[in-house]
């Protein structure tokens, strides 16, 4: 109905009117895949998805592929893609040891984009694997941690800045980055997006929190990306007449 109100910004089910049930059951009967003007519907049925990997500990090889679908298909929104993102890498982090090289880009298929805590924990994988960072893995470390953001300019062209740091990378790096981790891990903390999960979490109803997971930390040792910090500087410094 298009007198039905908007959504809170932080929904939940129980609490919203009848109209807005209906066209929340009418968008998951219909496939999940209608377009919305509102990206509550979406967080809604985020909310079970996330219950599932962490209360219950199951569908984790269904879950990652239909948050990715969902991530590419809903994609007005940098609250959503910020949660979708840090519950990936928090899903990964927990199970690090466990993963393939696939596996992880299963979690991360476009390491070039990935926020802080997508970028903490591939770099944790890559370090205890002892394996050397992939050019576009390498790019998201130093866009997240060398402190140095991308120019409002270039980003409306990213492919330039991303061809000349992949082309850069290869040259300077060959073979790639080997990082070392520090002697004390990072601790990769997820909050959840589901209001009902915050609540029951943080005041203990649930009997426990959701423990921070211990990852490896290369970037505690800073000085080993100085090369690439300096190599992601010139890279911005010399795409921008482009």
């Amino acid at each position: 109905s298009p007198d039905t109100p908007l959504l809170p910004y932080w929904p939940c089910y129980s609490q919203i009117s009848p109209d807005q049930r209906a066209r929340y059951l009418s968008w998951l009967s219909g496939g999940k895949n209608r377009d919305l003007d509102e990206i509550g519907y979406v967080f809604l049925y985020f909310y079970g998805l996330e219950r599932r990997a962490l209360i219950d500990g199951k569908d984790y090889d269904l879950i990652v592929p239909e948050v990715h679908r969902l991530l590419n298909r809903y994609r007005n929104s940098s609250s959503f893609d910020s949660y979708l993102g840090s519950f990936l890498a928090y899903l990964a982090a927990q199970r690090l040891e466990t993963l393939t090289e696939d596996n992880l880009r299963a979690y991360f298929p476009e390491m070039a984009k990935l926020n802080d805590l997508g970028t903490m924990a591939a770099l944790a994988w890559f370090a205890q694997n002892k394996m050397s960072l992939p050019w576009d893995l390498a790019y998201s470390v130093a866009r997240n941690f060398s402190g140095i953001s991308v120019p409002s300019v270039v980003k409306k062209e990213i492919s330039y800045l991303e061809d000349l740091f992949h082309t850069r990378y290869n040259l300077l790096f060959e073979g790639g980055l080997s990082v070392v981790p520090a002697k004390n891990p990072y601790r990769l903390k997820y909050r959840p997006a589901s209001p009902s999960l915050l609540s029951s979490f943080f005041s203990n109803r649930a009997g426990s929190t959701i423990a921070p997971c211990p990852i490896p930390n290369p970037l505690g040792r800073k000085k080993q990306f100085s090369g690439l910090f300096s190599l992601w500087e010139t890279s911005l410094r010399d795409v921008q007449p482009f």
